[in-house]
């Protein structure tokens, strides 16, 4: 079973980098710091699901 990729409008992507501007550099895994972003690890996380399930539906 292949997950469902969404799609976001231009304003919608423009709005989440702005929003992920603002968050401190992205954690090491399973690292916990004050000087870092969990979130902004789990969001490099999920970018990287998203271009494996692309990979999988361009074969």
């Amino acid at each position: 079973m292949q997950p469902t990729l969404y799609s976001y409008t231009a304003a919608f992507q423009e709005k989440a980098a702005q929003e992920l501007g603002c968050l401190p550099p992205p954690c090491r895994r399973n690292v916990v710091s004050e000087d870092c972003s969990a979130v902004g690890t789990f969001v490099e996380d999920y970018g990287s699901v998203r271009a494996e399930i692309r990979a999988i539906e361009d074969r």
